[in-house]
């Protein structure tokens, strides 16, 4: 897509100035097919934005319907540039909408799984809060077995402490 497409998306379209400078941007990257795939880091630096701008203009797009992104990964699995479609047809825009929302969607049921995966993992480990966390539970078996030794070596008579190498129990 040429940027004079992309001046008659912006006219004929409500949107912020980010949102146009990122759609002019994604434009001048666009192939034959007005797909592209910069990365985020180097859009921001082309329009002279910052990254999360750059995200909020790009979701502004997406939910108009001006484009689509699909992920792009690597053979390895991880994830690379997102691959961005512009959208010149005004009849197509809401499917992509439409589209566009159901990835949304998908992306934050994706989070929230990740997220309830990561809880459940640290539910099983100790929390900061009580006296199970791993560093007060050692403190407190280490106080409780010097307590044991002196309550031991206190009940063999005399009442005097005389086992080596302790005087007090302070932790």
């Amino acid at each position: 897509m040429n940027t004079i497409k992309a001046n008659e998306i912006v006219k004929t379209t409500a949107m912020s100035r980010k949102a146009a400078a990122v759609l002019h941007n994604l434009a001048m990257h666009s192939n034959k097919k007005d797909e592209c795939f910069p990365a985020l880091k180097t859009i921001a630096r082309e329009v002279r934005m910052s990254v999360r701008s750059v995200q909020r203009a790009l979701d502004e797009l997406l939910e108009a319907g001006l484009i689509t992104k699909k992920h792009n990964y690597r053979a390895n699995g991880s994830q690379t540039s997102n691959i961005y479609k512009i959208i010149a047809a005004v009849e197509d825009r809401a499917a992509a909408a439409v589209s566009n929302a159901q990835l949304k969607l998908r992306d934050m049921q994706r989070r929230l799984a990740y997220q309830q995966q990561r809880q459940a993992q640290m539910s099983f480990m100790p929390s900061k809060d009580s006296n199970s966390h791993a560093i007060p539970q050692y403190k407190n078996l280490l106080h409780r077995a010097a307590n044991a030794l002196k309550n031991a070596y206190l009940s063999r008579g005399a009442g005097q402490i005389d086992y080596p190498g302790t005087q007090q129990f302070n932790y």
